[in-house]
């Protein structure tokens, strides 16, 4: 779990990407432990789901999408 400063500045960091590719942070609850970062809906579901029904074998995946599979297993 991040520390509350660690949270504070991946927010803020994230907060300023804008991108149509990445889920936007719409706000940050952070009165009550554990914080919580209020994300946007993603029109294709969740990152995880998407990953294992797409079908692309993993020796074919580019590097990041292989570090991602890993991470999900």
């Amino acid at each position: 779990m991040l520390t509350r400063e660690a949270f504070r500045r991946q927010t803020a960091v994230t907060s300023r990407l804008k991108h149509a590719n990445v889920v936007e942070l719409l706000g940050v609850c952070s009165l009550n432990e554990p914080p919580r970062a209020v994300l946007e809906c993603a029109r294709c579901g969740d990152l995880a789901t998407f990953l294992r029904s797409s079908g692309a074998p993993a020796d074919t995946a580019t590097g990041d999408e292989r570090n991602v599979r890993r991470a999900l297993r």
